[in-house]
Formats: C-alpha cells, sequence, structure tokens
C-alpha cells in the first residue's frame, strides 16, 4: 500500500480566509472613509432626531459667516440623557456645513480635558452642561442638562420624564448669541397691576419667555411718551385692571393703524374696560360679560378644558391638542368671515376653542350656576383669537400686515399652574406677532413609551423560542458546516 496523501486543504483554507480578512479591511477602511459623506435617515416615528426647517435654515444662513461657533458637551457618558443629547447636537454641526464644531468631554473619564474647558470660562459646573461659545461674543451660553428635559408628576406623586426640549433650548441660546439686533416689546404699564417680576408672578413668566426668544420686554408708560417708540416689535398688555385714558388710548390706536404693528393682550376676566372692549369689538372680537363654568354631578367647576384650533399658522404645531385652563375665565365672541370686516381686510381668528361640555354664564353672580336657553352659550365659545389686518395673501403686502393676539383668560401663566402646551402656544404667539412664523412649532418633543402586553403563556413561548429553539438551531447549522468540511 502507498502512503497517504497529504491533505493541502488546510493552506488553501487559509489562503481563503486571509483573502476575506483583507476584503473585510478594504470594505471597512472605505466605509470609514466616506463617513462623513454618508447619509443620515431619522427612522423615529415622531422624528425625534431631525431638526426643525428654521433650526436648518439658520444653521445655513448668513448670519453664522464669518463666525466661530463651537457647541461643547460637558457630561458623563454614562447618563441615560448623553447619547440624546449628543446626537442632537452632532446634527447641528451636519446641517451647519461645518460652520458649527461640537465636541464631547467627559469629566469622568478624562478629568485634565475638562478641567482646563472649565478653568478657560470660569465655570464651577454642579451637573452636566451645554456650552455654545460665538467668536464675536465675550460670553458663552451655558444650558444645563435639566434644562432640556420636560418632567411631570404622575398621579402616584412620582416625578418621570416626559419630554426632551434639546433643539428649543439649544437654538434659542444659538439664536440669542448670533443675532445682532435685540427685538424689544413694551409691556404697556399704564393699568396692570401684574407687573412684578417675583417668583410666582404672571409678569415673571412672561419675562421669561420673551427673554428666551431673544426679545427685550421693557415697561412703557404711554402717558410719559408722545407715541410709541419707532424699535418697538409689539406692544403688551397684561391684565389691564382699568381702562385707558382717552389719549393714551389714541396713541394705541395710531400705532394698530401703523404697518407691521403687533398688540398681545392678555385680559383678566373680571375687569371690562370700556375703550379697550370697544376697540376690539371693532376688529370683530367681543369680551363677554360672563363666567366659564362645567356641572359635573351639581358640583361647579371654573377649569376650562380648551383645544387649540386647526388652519392657522399659529397653531400648526397645536392644532387639535387639548389643555386645562385653570383659574376664572371669560368668554370671546370671534365674528369670523363677518362681511363688513372683510370689506375693511380685517380678519378675527379663534385660536382656543372652549369644549361643549362647559358652557358661558351671563348671570355668573346668581347663585346657584345654571344654563339659561337664550343668555348662554356651549358652542363657539373661545378663550383666544387673533386679528390679521392687511392682506397677508399678497407677497407684495403681506410685509405690511399687523397682527394682534388676545385671550381672556390670565390665571394659567402662574409658573405652578402653566402647562407646556400653554407654554409653546404663548412662544407661538410671540414668535408670530414679532415676525418669526418660522420659529412656530419648535418645542418639546414628547417622549414615546411602549408597552407589551403578554399573558403568561406567550410569555413562557418567547422564553424557549430564545433559550431552547435559536441555540439549538445555531448548533444544528454549526454540526452541519462541520461535517461539510470533513475531509
Amino acid at each position: 500500500m502507498g502512503r497517504p496523501k497529504k491533505n493541502h486543504r488546510l493552506g488553501g483554507n487559509s489562503a481563503a480566509l486571509l483573502q476575506l480578512i483583507l476584503a473585510a479591511l478594504a470594505v471597512l477602511f472605505i466605509a470609514l472613509s466616506l463617513k462623513s459623506f454618508a447619509p443620515k435617515y431619522d427612522l423615529t416615528q415622531q422624528k425625534t432626531f431631525t431638526l426643525s426647517d428654521y433650526t436648518k435654515n439658520l444653521l445655513r444662513s448668513e448670519m453664522l459667516d464669518n463666525r466661530t461657533i463651537s457647541i461643547t458637551c460637558l457630561a458623563d457618558q454614562n447618563s441615560s440623557f448623553y447619547d440624546r443629547v449628543k446626537t442632537i447636537l452632532k446634527e447641528y454641526e451636519r446641517n451647519s456645513n461645518n460652520k458649527i464644531i461640537v465636541q464631547t468631554i467627559d469629566p469622568i473619564n478624562n478629568p485634565n480635558q475638562a478641567f482646563k474647558f472649565t478653568e478657560r470660562l470660569k465655570l464651577r459646573p454642579t451637573e452636566d452642561i451645554v456650552v455654545i461659545e460665538d467668536s464675536k461674543s465675550s460670553s458663552p451660553a451655558i444650558i444645563a442638562f435639566s434644562d432640556l428635559m420636560v418632567f411631570e408628576v404622575s398621579a402616584k406623586n412620582e416625578r418621570k420624564l416626559s419630554a426632551y426640549q434639546i433643539e428649543d433650548n439649544v437654538t434659542t441660546n444659538l439664536l440669542n448669541l448670533i443675532e445682532s439686533d435685540r427685538r424689544v416689546v413694551y409691556l404697556v404699564s399704564n393699568n396692570s397691576d401684574n407687573l412684578s417680576l417675583t417668583e410666582n408672578s404672571i409678569g415673571a413668566t412672561l419675562q421669561s419667555l420673551y427673554r428666551n426668544l431673544n426679545i427685550d420686554l421693557q415697561s412703557l408708560s404711554l402717558s410719559e411718551v408722545s407715541s410709541v417708540p419707532e424699535d418697538a416689535s409689539g406692544l403688551l398688555l397684561l391684565t389691564p385692571q382699568y381702562d385707558l385714558e382717552a389719549e393714551d388710548m389714541q396713541k394705541l390706536v395710531n400705532y394698530w393703524q401703523s404697518h407691521k404693528s403687533s398688540l398681545y393682550i392678555i385680559l383678566d376676566p373680571t375687569k371690562r374696560p370700556k375703550r379697550l372692549r370697544a376697540f376690539l369689538r371693532l376688529h370683530g372680537i367681543t369680551l363677554r360679560n360672563d363666567r366659564i363654568f362645567t356641572l359635573s354631578n351639581n358640583e361647579v367647576s371654573t377649569k376650562t378644558v380648551a383645544t387649540f384650533t386647526q388652519g392657522t399658522e399659529l397653531n400648526d404645531s397645536l392644532a387639535g391638542k387639548s389643555t386645562l385652563f385653570d383659574g376664572i375665565s371669560s368668554s370671546l365672541e370671534v365674528r369670523e368671515l363677518a362681511e363688513d370686516l372683510i370689506n375693511q381686510r380685517i380678519a378675527p381668528i379663534g385660536l382656543v376653542k372652549v369644549s361643549q361640555q362647559h358652557y358661558s354664564e351671563s348671570r355668573f353672580e346668581e347663585t346657584p350656576a345654571t344654563y339659561l336657553e337664550g343668555e348662554d352659550f356651549n358652542h363657539n365659545v373661545y378663550l383666544g383669537a387673533a386679528v390679521i389686518k392687511g392682506n397677508e395673501m399678497s407677497d407684495e403686502t403681506a410685509g405690511n400686515s399687523s397682527r394682534m393676539v388676545v385671550l381672556s383668560t390670565s390665571n394659567f401663566l402662574k409658573p405652578e399652574t402653566i402647562r407646556d402646551e400653554q407654554i409653546d402656544f404663548i412662544k407661538n404667539s410671540i414668535n408670530w406677532l414679532v415676525g418669526r412664523p418660522e420659529l412656530i412649532g419648535i418645542g418639546p418633543k414628547p417622549l414615546q413609551r411602549y408597552k407589551l402586553n403578554l399573558v403568561s403563556a406567550e410569555i413562557a413561548q418567547i422564553n424557549r423560542l430564545t433559550l431552547i429553539f435559536l441555540p439549538l438551531a445555531f448548533l444544528l447549522i454549526g454540526a452541519f458546516m462541520w461535517n461539510l468540511r470533513r475531509p
């Protein structure tokens, strides 16, 4: 018998294996080389990681030219929020065509780099932060991670994360750094008692909202000026307690009749300033002398459920959503599509509509509160409305139109009662009034939670599949391949 032949398969297999490894390395090298050019897709249902059109336009605008802007995320990489914040910040870098540079520093894994960074800016952070620096600004914008999240208290009195407002805060702070002309809105101080900026005041809430939108809210007494200052981006009338003097009212009317004027009027539902009420009526909005109630089991409540209307630019991001307004409210009559107003190019629009389970009680001072057919209303009852004066349908005249927003309730603005959707509505109103419609809609993105409900038999079947059948399948495939390669 001759000697058995040597099996040369091993050498052949080794060469094939080497070729496969080299091919894999080549593919990996090409992939890494093209990483910066590869398209990115947001596959989340809510487009959680997609920036709004306004932010994208801002990042590509000339406002960022000739500037060096850097965004630094100083945070622990093991933080539960780190990955989401980093991903969205990287979207700022990608959409800015490298006008913005994003870097991350982990103070746990890289304490020396973190120390140098905080020492350079004289920072002593007590939590994870995002820092935005602009070469043309001496003061950086500092955003705490806690400000990027929205928390709510559950029925069990447990605090849990409900939404993220990363883009809202980062874009606002970026705009504050790069916008050269800070807009000014004047708060008419003649007849308001809510000018105090104490911690729990309505005025403090609005001051904070205007500041976050890079708008300077300044006090103005109409009796001390001959006319509204030319630099005014708008006037705010906050819960007027009594009427404006005739001369002061005329100054307000003169301002409104000028081009591109804006008025934000937040009314105290317990007051009826006659001149202001007459002015609103001329523009299709009437403040009714009533209270909004709901009856449940013979119990009267003044808390009002209302829905943001559809079909308006201002409500684009809120259309169809409902919210609860705390405190006393009066109703507004809104004469939409009234022919006499159309002829004057005046368009009143309902913004916040009261649910039909409520009614407006005209005899609210009488007890008990009752619904009176023909006197009270439970349909087409509004808490908020807008007015457009001019022709916004034409590109030539749209820029000269005037805008007004009116609310017939104000208690909801208190810090302890205001809700996230109401904050969004106020921000949208402010941006719409000052001519920033593109900024409308940037707000907290709700956190989506999904729960899979399975019965015990289904859980047992999944356990058998993952713990027994899948490992067994891989074992059988391995045995089959071994048998094929056997000499």
